[in-house]
C-alpha cells in the first residue's frame, strides 16, 4: 500500500485543481484530507492505539490475497450509491450519523456535506492503494520476484523514499466539526483518540518529509517509471471521478 504522504500529495493534488478543473469543488479540505488516510487507522498500519479493530478486507473493500486488491468500485457500490464522488457529492439524501460513536451534541455540527467529503477522501484513499498495489503485483510479475516478506518490506521501502520525494502541503486541523464528522462516519467508527492521534501521525509524517526530502529517490525493488506510470494513473482516476458525467 502506498505511504500516507503518497495519500496525502494525491489529495493535495486534486485540492490544487479546484473547481476551475472539476466538476464539483471540495468545501472541507480538513475531512477530505482525514479520509485520504482513514481506511487504514483501524487496521493497525498507522496508528499505534486504535480503538478497534477493522478488518482490513471491510475496511478497504478487498478481497482476500497475499497482495489484496481494494476495490473503489466495490466501495462506490456499497457506500456511495453506485455514483462517482462528482454525483455523490451532490446529492441531498440524509446520511445517518452513527450512533455509537457520534454524541447528541456532535450530530448538531455534522455537515452533510463535510460527511459526504470525508467519504469521497475515503474513495480517493482505495484508489491510490488500488492502483499503487495493481501495478505492484505487475512489476512482481514481469521480474519473477516472489511476493512474500522480502518483497513486501523492500516495497514498502521503495514506498516511504518516493514518499518523501513528493509534497504534503495542505494538512487537515483538529476542530469540534472534524471530530464530529469522523465520529458521524457510519463504516469505521472513530472516537475522539482515533482522530488525535491520526492527526499527530500525519504531523510527524510531513515533518520527517521535510527533514529528509529526496529529490532523486534510489529504490531497492521497484523503479522511477513504476512510481510514474502509477503516480499518472492514480492521479487520472481520481480527477475523472470528480468530473460530473454527461447523460443523454
Amino acid at each position: 500500500m502506498p505511504s500516507w504522504n503518497v495519500h496525502i500529495a494525491h489529495a493535495d493534488r486534486l485540492l490544487e485543481k479546484g473547481a476551475g478543473c472539476l466538476g464539483v469543488d471540495i468545501h472541507y479540505p480538513d475531512a477530505f484530507l482525514l479520509g485520504n488516510v482513514a481506511p487504514d487507522v483501524h487496521v493497525g498500519f498507522m496508528v499505534p492505539d486504535y480503538s478497534h479493530k477493522v478488518r482490513y478486507g471491510r475496511s478497504h473493500q478487498s478481497y482476500p490475497g497475499s497482495l489484496p486488491i481494494p476495490s473503489y468500485k466495490r466501495y462506490q457500490r456499497n457506500f456511495m450509491g453506485g455514483l462517482n464522488p462528482a454525483e455523490y457529492l451532490l446529492q441531498t439524501d440524509f446520511i445517518q450519523p452513527n450512533v455509537s460513536y457520534c454524541s447528541d451534541e456532535q450530530r448538531s455540527l455534522v455537515d452533510q456535506r463535510q460527511l459526504r467529503e470525508l467519504i469521497v477522501g475515503i474513495w480517493c484513499h482505495l484508489v491510490c492503494d488500488h492502483v499503487y498495489n495493481a501495478h505492484t503485483r505487475a512489476f512482481l510479475r514481469a521480474h519473477h520476484i516472489p511476493t512474500g516478506e522480502d518483497a513486501r518490506i523492500r516495497k514498502q521501502a521503495d514506498f516511504d523514499i518516493y514518499g518523501r520525494s513528493l509534497d504534503m502541503n495542505c494538512l487537515p486541523e483538529a476542530s469540534d466539526e472534524l471530530f464530529a464528522v469522523a465520529a458521524a462516519h457510519p463504516q469505521y467508527g472513530f472516537t475522539h483518540s482515533d482522530v488525535e492521534q491520526t492527526l499527530q501521525v500525519i504531523q510527524r509524517i510531513a515533518e520527517e518529509n521535510r527533514q529528509n526530502s529526496v529529490s532523486s529517490p534510489q529504490y531497492q525493488m521497484l523503479d522511477t517509471e513504476f512510481f510514474s506510470s502509477a503516480y499518472k494513473e492514480a492521479e487520472e482516476t481520481i480527477v475523472q471521478g470528480f468530473m460530473l458525467q454527461k447523460h443523454n
